[in-house]
C-alpha cells in the first residue's frame, strides 16, 4: 500500500476528530476553561495488519470481540507499522519524520509481559491519573497484535503471532474464509507478480489456518480485552461521555486471495480496507456507512465518462477484488 492512500485515510481521520471537537466549542488556541472542559477527549485504539474480515459479525468474531461489538453498536462504522503510527502522530510521511523501521522482540515468554497487556495497564492508568481533568486527553492505544512475529526466538509452530497464553486454542474451530478470490485458478488477466505466484496446496492452507489465522484473531482477544478495560476506566472516571473514542487498523491482510497467502503491499481490497469505528459525542449508535464517490449537496454529480470513481458500482468488495 502506497504512502500517499495510507495518509490520505489517516488525514480524514484527523480531519473528523477536527471537526468534531470545533462541534464541541473547541478553540485553536488559548481558551476559557469552560471553553477548554467542553473539548472531547480522544482515545485512538489502532491494531496493526486487521482486515475488515477480522471484524466481521459472524457468530465466531461476535464470541471472541463482544467489547469491540459493543463499541460497533454503540458507535458508528465507518503506512506499515512504526513508521504509520508516527505518521499518525505527526502528519508527515516516513521520509521527513525518519521512523522507517519498526522495532520488537519476539522470544518474550513471561504473561506478565505479554505486550497488549502491559500496553492496556498503562492505558488505563494514564486515564485514572489524568481524569477527571480540566484539559481534555488524547490517548493513542497501538499493541502490535495481530501483526505476525519474526522468526528469531520464541516458538512460533503453533501460533504467528503468539496470543496471550491465556487465550491459546480458544478459537481453535475457526475456518479460513475463502471467497472467490481466494486461490484463483484463472490469473491470466493479473499482472505479472500475480501470476507468476503458485497455486496454495493443502498443506500451505492448513498452516494459514492452523497458525497465522487462528494467531492473529485469539492475539485480538486481548486488544478486545483491552477495550473493555479503556471503555471502563473512561466511564468510572465520569469521562465516557465526553470521550471519542476511534477503533481502526493501520493496514488490511490478505490470507489467500489471488494466490497471496500474506502481506499488505498490494492494490487489492483484503490489503487496503481497514475497520473503523467511532462510538460516543452525539453519533447514532449502529450505523454503517459505505464510503462511496463525493457527491453534490443535490446528490449527484456531473463526472466525465471517462474518468470513473472506482466503486460506482457498489458492488461487493470481494466481488470488486475477485474482478480486479
Amino acid at each position: 500500500m502506497s504512502a500517499r492512500p495510507r495518509l490520505s485515510r489517516l488525514l480524514t481521520i484527523l480531519l473528523v476528530l477536527t471537526g468534531m471537537a470545533a462541534l464541541t466549542g473547541g478553540t485553536a488556541g488559548g481558551g476559557t476553561a469552560a471553553a477548554a472542559q467542553s473539548r472531547p477527549n480522544v482515545v485512538v485504539i489502532m491494531v496493526d495488519d486487521m482486515n475488515v474480515c477480522a471484524l466481521s459479525t459472524s457468530t465466531t468474531c461476535a464470541r471472541c470481540s463482544p467489547n469491540r461489538a459493543r463499541l460497533r453498536q454503540q458507535g458508528r462504522v465507518v503506512l506499515v507499522v512504526l513508521p504509520s503510527r508516527a505518521t499518525f502522530m505527526t502528519g508527515q510521511y516516513a521520509h521527513n519524520h525518519g521512523v522507517l523501521l519498526t522495532y520488537g522482540s519476539p522470544d518474550v515468554e513471561d504473561p506478565a509481559l505479554y505486550q497488549t497487556d502491559v500496553y492496556a495497564g498503562k492505558a488505563v492508568d494514564y486515564i485514572r491519573r489524568r481524569a477527571p481533568a480540566d484539559q481534555p486527553f488524547f490517548l493513542p492505544f497501538a499493541p502490535l497484535a495481530p501483526h505476525g512475529e519474526g522468526a528469531a526466538g520464541g516458538d512460533l509452530s503453533q501460533r504467528n503471532p503468539r496470543p496471550a497464553p491465556r487465550h491459546l486454542g480458544a478459537l481453535d474451530d475457526v475456518t479460513l474464509p475463502k471467497p472467490s478470490s481466494f486461490d484463483e485458478a484463472d490469473v491470466s488477466d493479473k499482472p505479472a507478480g500475480v501470476r507468476n505466484r503458485p497455486r496454495i496446496g493443502a498443506a500451505a492452507q492448513a498452516r494459514m489456518r492452523n497458525v497465522v489465522l487462528k494467531g492473529r484473531l485469539e492475539s485480538l482477544l486481548s486488544v478486545d480485552e483491552a477495550a473493555g478495560a479503556i471503555v471502563a476506566a473512561l466511564r468510572e472516571s465520569g469521562e465516557l461521555p465526553n470521550t471519542l473514542i476511534v477503533f481502526t487498523s493501520d493496514n488490511g491482510w490478505m490470507q489467500g486471495e489471488h494466490r497471496i497467502r500474506n502481506g499488505k503491499t498490494v492494490p487489492y481490497e483484503e490489503s487496503i480496507r481497514v475497520p473503523l469505528i467511532m462510538r460516543g459525542l452525539g453519533l447514532p449508535a449502529g450505523r454503517s456507512l459505505t464510503v462511496g464517490p463525493p457527491r453534490s449537496p443535490h446528490g449527484s454529480m456531473n463526472i466525465p465518462a471517462s474518468r470513473p470513481y472506482a466503486g460506482t458500482d457498489r458492488q461487493d468488495p470481494q466481488e470488486r477484488s475477485a474482478a480486479a
